[in-house]
């Protein structure tokens, strides 16, 4: 793809819609990809799960190794009682590939153990309360194709 030389060719890459602002392009040679999002709404009166967010995300290769690692955001409400805090998801991870036919990845998910949470209630009337959406989770794994 074509580099960014500017920032005017920063910004032209950006595009607008609804309340949200995406960027998806290259940066560098060896960074890939990045993307950018960042969203708002208004959808009632009664704010009942994050109105605001985002995410940062990176995704690229070099040689052998290919790599990602993302942040997503989201901004704390209250609702029924229950207060809900910002939550900071990060994750990141890399494969190796060893050749065609094998490779070796190690991921991790919720790194910061700051999940989204859900709202739920207890026994249908008895008190609201949320719970985690992700735990924190490590993962390696080996992939063979025969």
């Amino acid at each position: 793809g074509k580099m960014i030389k500017s920032l005017k060719d920063l910004l032209d890459k950006f595009s607008r819609f609804t309340n949200s602002l995406v960027y998806d392009g290259g940066i560098c040679k060896r960074l890939n990809k990045i993307n950018l999002n960042y969203f708002t709404t208004k959808l009632s009166e009664h704010i009942n799960n994050s109105n605001k967010g985002g995410y940062v995300k990176f995704m690229g290769e070099y040689d052998s190794l290919e790599y990602f690692t993302s942040l997503i955001y989201r901004n704390s409400y209250e609702y029924l009682g229950v207060s809900v805090g910002n939550s900071y998801n990060f994750s990141l991870g890399a494969t190796y590939n060893i050749s065609k036919n094998l490779s070796l990845s190690l991921k991790g998910r919720n790194l910061f153990d700051d999940s989204t949470k859900s709202l739920y209630k207890e026994g249908g009337i008895g008190a609201d309360f949320s719970l985690e959406d992700y735990q924190r989770e490590i993962t390696f794994s080996m992939k063979w194709v025969f």
